[in-house]
């Protein structure tokens, strides 16, 4: 993947670029906060391409305090790590509930069967949706933090939002990242 300094002058983090002089938390910000999808803003962020790698479902739902939807019987759970193709670091958990009613059904089956991204599959099929961010929150995720390879001492900031397509929710969908991605070092 190309970054965007290399295809437009004075954006990236080139001498004229509005993100060299912002502290890092403006960027977990912008992962808290983003109604687009996260795996673009890690791509943009980190300069490579974003991988899935999917998880034995439903394992972390404890600590990502499940979401309402914990208790609808028709959800299927897809837990999943967001990581780096090249350099293979763990950036982002995400716990999703997936509502196949709601969803169509060549979307439903690319999830089920593959490790793309939510996103990239809502875009590719043309999915007209939204995100409806419902809580933010840090708090310490020992098993989590574990998992993203971070120490279990950390503070963990999470979101959890629903996916909204033709009125209804399609999905519930929690992510987590340490405090300490991206943390500035100044």
């Amino acid at each position: 993947m190309r970054s965007v300094a290399e295809t437009e002058t004075g954006v990236g983090r080139g001498p004229c670029s509005p993100l060299r002089n912002r502290k890092a938390t403006l960027l977990q910000d912008a992962l808290l906060k983003t109604d687009g999808t996260v795996t673009d803003l890690l791509e943009l962020f980190t300069n490579e391409e974003i991988i899935v790698e999917k998880i034995a479902p439903g394992l972390y739902s404890a600590q990502c305090q499940r979401p309402v939807c914990g208790d609808d019987p028709s959800s299927v759970v897809r837990d999943v790590i967001l990581r780096g193709k090249v350099t293979g670091a763990r950036y982002i958990f995400a716990h999703s509930h997936l509502f196949p009613s709601a969803l169509p059904p060549a979307v439903q089956t690319r999830l089920n069967t593959t490790s793309d991204p939510i996103g990239k599959v809502l875009r590719e099929y043309r999915t007209e949706s939204f995100r409806q961010i419902e809580q933010t929150a840090s708090v310490p995720m020992p098993t989590i933090a574990r998992l993203l390879d971070q120490a279990r001492t950390d503070q963990m900031r999470w979101r959890r939002y629903s996916v909204i397509s033709g009125g209804e929710a399609i999905m519930e969908i929690t992510e987590v990242f340490s405090e300490q991605l991206f943390a500035s070092t100044s």
